[in-house]
């Protein structure tokens, strides 16, 4: 039996730790987060990934035909538009439809997002080679998530590898990227000595905004709003809420204040409190972790996100 000493022990620690920081932070954007990102709005994308020391880079304008884009670069060159991950947001001011995606070229950051994908039980429903990429779909309850692994060699004709992740919801995903004649998608061919790639990865050629217009009132007819719809762990900028199928109401405010009383959900109409302390909320938008409301109180928006765990 070959014993360690304390100091090689120590070291062993050391190193496991910094390999598992490079790995963490190397891209520091989980799938949690994108799925979060995805129900937000263009200021809220920004503001989330700008705190994470993400670089906006560039943006489009919604058009009749095409989704407008912003996107974001981590750990970008301050000589060109090469960096480590990109993260594209697209976004209608006709469709409360969001999509996103993300590049990356570390192979563990990868297995993350594939691990977190499978558990929260997205199934693999096909896969297939195309222009010499990998394509893997993955379908969950509501959620599709597309993954294309392509190959290129750099300059000194080292084959890198790099991982596209695309995320919408089914409806979006069956209604317009099924029909191949809509959408395609390409891995810029330059590449740098660390296997980082331009920031110009996907190119949408194809597309009808009115699409999208129809698909929102399937969603809606897919994803029925009653008081199951409600039960599970909420959200929002100041506080932590939870509803129960007991009909309880329990609010953590981020000073510290719980609060706990009733709830019920009656003709569209959520209602909080007892007695005479009650609270209406008026529902404008919803999808399946995401809702968009105000209440009796003020005619302030909000916006609540289910909590994944």
């Amino acid at each position: 039996m070959i014993k360690l000493k304390n100091n090689n022990l120590k070291n062993i620690f050391i190193i496991f730790l910094v390999s598992t920081n490079s790995i963490l932070y190397s891209q520091n954007v989980n799938l949690d987060d994108l799925i979060y990102l995805k129900k937000k709005d263009m200021g809220g994308v920004e503001e989330f990934l700008t705190l994470k020391g993400w670089s906006y880079i560039r943006g489009e304008e919604p058009n009749d035909e095409n989704l407008g884009i912003i996107e974001f670069a981590y750990k970008k060159s301050t000589y060109d538009d090469k960096a480590e991950s990109f993260i594209k947001y697209f976004y209608s001011e006709k469709t409360a439809n969001k999509r996103i995606n993300i590049q990356i070229v570390n192979v563990e950051k990868y297995k993350l997002f594939l691990e977190r994908i499978k558990a929260l039980n997205c199934n693999l429903i096909k896969s297939k080679i195309e222009d010499g990429s990998i394509i893997k779909i993955y379908r969950g309850k509501n959620l599709t998530f597309e993954i294309t692994i392509s190959t290129q060699k750099n300059d000194f004709e080292s084959t890198s590898t790099t991982y596209l992740i695309f995320i919408t919801n089914n409806i979006d995903y069956k209604n317009n990227f099924e029909k191949e004649e809509f959408y395609t998608y390409s891995i810029d061919k330059n590449v740098d000595t660390t296997a980082v790639y331009y920031h110009d990865f996907i190119k949408v050629v194809g597309g009808k905004q009115e699409d999208e217009i129809e698909e929102v009132v399937v969603l809606k007819e897919d994803i029925l709003l009653n008081e199951l719809f409600f039960i599970g762990n909420w959200t929002d900028a100041e506080s932590n809420f939870t509803f129960k199928n007991n009909g309880e109401f329990i609010l953590k405010v981020n000073n510290g204040e719980i609060i706990t009383t009733k709830w019920k959900f009656i003709n569209n109409i959520l209602i909080v409190g007892e007695m005479n302390n009650l609270i209406t909320y008026n529902i404008f938008d919803y999808d399946e972790n995401y809702l968009k409301f105000n209440t009796n109180k003020n005619e302030k928006i909000y916006y609540a996100f289910r909590k994944m765990n």
